[in-house]
């Protein structure tokens, strides 16, 4: 009986996995990560990379095949953590096959953490790898090596990957390039600004962002209006992080945007680059405190915030007091309890009929 079997087999691979160490910790290990419940085979991942437990990679593979998600994910992580070269090929297939793109980077991540720590002569051998996935990798990973200075070596490298026939290690070579904090390489990338593949702009621009370009600022704006989305979201979080206020205007127009991850960057660069006693955003930040996204719901209250002298504001962030996530309407209450505004306490009390426990605790505080 298969149930019978698990209801035995789990608890002593628990066992194993918890209380021991060495070869038999491994065993208890493996076998929860491919054959235990869901949350034996978490807790075992996560075992297998806090304590690097030597034979488990095998089986953290086999784990990289199962259906849930968040067993995937801490399996990936573990490999991540171990360090192991054998990991790379299991890594590599679960890139491929992996149904979304939060997946596809996070095993890309973990993979890159392997290969990073390999002597630079291997890591330039596995680069050469008939498997493009795994020479994709292995590219990504040569940044690693001159996150600090140039490497002559391991710029000539990413050189040749430059003309490479294979698209994917073509924008592997620039993502470790834009990586580079050196101005000749800057010159470089600038030059593919027009380059009809979308990845290699979106790294153009994360190159310009933290570059003393010249014209870094201004083709960060261009990019504003790319027809790419990925290219667009870096060109705003560049524009933010370079704290290049005459993009405001434009950035302002796009408060409204389809993209979810687009619309939150927006709002922050709005939030970073106006300033804070410009009364002109009050309407702005009123108006995306219904924003169908709650991060977004969050950064339109501490906007609010700026102008706790207006009469406007108390009950404009009563709104927040009675939102649907507790946290916009915990911090509606924190910036309520800062307002002289008699009509504060007005929408304070609002907040003893929400569900949340803690948001009515907090309106009685």
């Amino acid at each position: 009986d298969t149930d019978l079997n698990r209801d035995v087999l789990e608890p002593m691979a628990r066992l194993l996995t918890d209380k021991t160490t060495g070869r038999q910790q491994a065993a208890g290990i493996s076998w929860l990560v491919a054959q235990g419940t869901r949350e034996g085979a978490i807790h075992a991942a996560q075992v297998a990379g806090k304590n690097r437990v030597a034979g488990t990679t095998e089986s953290l593979g086999k784990a990289l095949k199962r259906s849930e998600a968040d067993v995937r994910a801490e399996a990936a992580k573990a490999m991540g953590a171990l360090k192991d070269t054998a990991g790379l090929e299991p890594l590599a297939e679960a890139l491929r096959g992996a149904p979304n793109d939060g997946e596809r980077a996070l095993y890309t991540i973990q993979a890159i953490a392997i290969i990073s720590v390999q002597p630079l002569d291997q890591v330039i051998r596995i680069s050469k790898s008939p498997d493009v996935t795994i020479r994709e990798l292995s590219v990504k990973s040569l940044a690693e090596f001159v996150r600090e200075r140039p490497n002559p070596r391991v710029l000539s490298e990413l050189q040749k990957h430059l003309s490479d026939s294979e698209k994917t290690i073509r924008q592997a070579a620039v993502f470790a390039l834009a990586r580079i904090k050196d101005e000749k390489v800057v010159g470089q990338l600038f030059g593919l600004k027009g380059d009809t593949d979308p990845l290699i702009r979106e790294q153009v621009a994360f190159s310009l962002t933290r570059s003393k370009h010249a014209q870094a600022d201004a083709t960060l704006m261009v990019f504003l209006d790319d027809r790419d989305n990925r290219v667009k979201l870096q060109a705003v979080r560049g524009l933010r992080e370079r704290k290049h206020t005459p993009a405001l205007t434009k950035i302002k127009q796009m408060v409204a945007y389809r993209l979810v991850d687009i619309r939150r960057e927006v709002m922050g660069a709005v939030f970073d680059l106006s300033e804070p006693t410009d009364v002109a955003f009050f309407d702005l930040f009123a108006e995306k405190l219904y924003d169908a996204d709650a991060e977004i719901r969050l950064v339109a209250v501490e906007g609010l915030a700026r102008f706790m002298m207006d009469p406007r504001t108390a009950s404009t962030l009563g709104g927040g007091v009675t939102d649907q996530d507790p946290r916009v309407q915990l911090l509606a209450l924190q910036k309520l309890a800062l307002s002289q505004d008699p009509n504060a306490v007005e929408q304070v009390i609002r907040g003893l009929f929400v569900d949340a426990r803690e948001v009515k605790l907090a309106a009685l505080d």
